[in-house]
């Protein structure tokens, strides 16, 4: 009995015998007397297999059924509050489904349930938590949703509060599976504020220790408080970092600090909308020491207008795709940083790589004393350099002369792809070319001077 006056009960245990599901009774009657069945105190038994909890229960007691056999359990909404360490130690629990009225998960609350697979919250509150251990050695968790309205903070247990002892707080130390982590769109910042710590040797650990997340959806920014070598980040493992268009601001620690958050292994990066400025990722260190992420395969851009960026390393510039929305790679060509990469490529707003248009390659020709260039692309520009190695200051007492001009001219067009180079060599040789040593892809064409002059036989040479 939980009052007498109001006639409440608490659940206080289930019998041995009891197996399978069990249904929790919204009330019971004692000496005529009707009671409301609001709180499950205590509900450990090594054989049950599900509980179906009735609309009168609002809360659901600290450790009520750490320890026990439950498979799988459906918190109604109408439960509020569950309490430290409840389902702790549960190590047949395969899915949860949480109530949207719970906007806090208690410390403990899960840890040790190592075939936890399936969390289903989705809590309507503006500023809710995850306090210390909530998930520890929850080693089958391969994804974790963090709704919209939570603040993940870690936070040391309250019964270790004021002792000498180890105290211990990252919510996801060992979810040795945890491959994916979803930070839900929503307002505010992500406080990851508190660390597991032993204060003898001052060993700090993150959040996310012993975890190698592979892919994060960044809805929100996040601000790591705590940034020792030894602790864990967010993004220390990831390959794919997704970040959200609400995001205006990332912390200026991400991603190049050496010990953390550097992102040392990131393959693909897209980033939302209203990103204002991209971090610096030309200092990223790699684990054999060098300098410049050299995995990074392609980063997508879903703004239109290009933000301001720190800088890429070289090796970026070269080998990374920088895909950009459609109608924009002109103004990514323009802008300081982005103008670096050298293959831009547009897409379309469903996601499919834009066709990609290219100028045609020029030829090159020679007739009565002009050179002439064209493009079969209509509309291209010819984009024509001449050089001639004979134009130079000689200081001995014997100058050769080739009387050499070597051509090469590319196609460019906007909304296009400039065309490939192409080259030609035109030079003024003797009758016989191949007195001057030129034997191959050769044809001669005369060309017309005035008489005062006189003839000259022209080669045109294509290479």
């Amino acid at each position: 009995m939980t009052s007498f006056e109001e006639f409440t009960v608490a659940v206080d245990g289930f019998s041995e015998s009891l197996s399978g599901t069990i249904e929790i009774p919204s009330t019971i009657t004692y000496s005529n007397k009707v009671f409301s069945v609001t709180t499950i105190k205590s509900g450990q038994s090594s054989n049950i297999a599900s509980v179906i909890i009735p609309a009168s229960i609002f809360e659901i007691g600290e450790y009520a059924f750490s320890g026990s056999s439950i498979r799988n359990i459906v918190i109604p909404d109408n439960v509020t509050t569950i309490g430290v360490a409840a389902f702790k130690g549960c190590t047949n629990l395969y899915s949860v489904k949480i109530s949207k009225n719970v906007t806090s998960l208690a410390q403990e609350l899960f840890e040790g349930c190592t075939s936890l697979v399936e969390i289903d919250w989705h809590p309507e509150c503006t500023y809710g938590s995850i306090y210390g251990r909530c998930f520890y050695n929850c080693s089958s968790l391969k994804t974790f949703r963090l709704p919209a309205g939570i603040n993940l903070t870690g936070g040391m247990p309250k019964y270790h509060s004021g002792t000498s002892a180890a105290y211990y707080t990252s919510i996801f130390k060992n979810c040795t599976s945890l491959d994916s982590l979803i930070i839900e769109d929503g307002e505010g910042t992500i406080h990851v504020n508190y660390n597991e710590g032993r204060s003898s040797d001052n060993t700090y650990y993150g959040e996310f220790y012993g975890c190698k997340i592979n892919y994060v959806y960044l809805g929100r920014p996040f601000e790591d408080k705590y940034k020792y070598s030894n602790q864990t980040p967010i993004l220390r493992y990831v390959e794919h970092l997704e970040i959200g268009d609400k995001v205006t601001v990332l912390p200026t620690w991400l991603p190049n600090q050496q010990n953390y958050g550097d992102a040392k292994h990131l393959k693909t990066l897209i980033i939302g909308s209203s990103l204002t400025k991209v971090a610096d990722f030309s200092n990223t260190y790699n684990f054999d020491g060098t300098q410049g992420n050299q995995s990074l395969e392609f980063i997508k851009m879903k703004g239109t207008t290009p933000p301001e960026a720190v800088g890429f390393s070289n090796y970026n510039y070269i080998n990374t795709i920088l895909y950009v929305p459609k109608g924009s790679k002109a103004a990514y060509e323009s802008t300081n940083i982005w103008k670096n990469f050298w293959n831009i490529q547009e897409y379309t707003e469903d996601g499919t790589q834009s066709e990609t248009k290219k100028c045609a390659k020029p030829t090159i020709s020679y007739y009565n004393g002009n050179i002439s260039v064209n493009c079969l692309t209509e509309g291209a520009v010819c984009q024509s350099t001449i050089t001639d190695s004979d134009i130079k200051s000689y200081s001995s007492n014997e100058i050769q002369l080739s009387l050499t001009y070597n051509i090469s001219v590319y196609a460019t067009k906007p909304g296009y792809e400039n065309s490939e180079i192409a080259t030609a060599t035109l030079c003024w040789v003797d009758l016989e070319p191949k007195t001057e040593g030129i034997e191959n892809s050769v044809s001669q064409i005369r060309a017309q001077f005035n008489s005062s002059v006189g003839d000259h036989p022209v080669t045109t040479i294509r290479i």
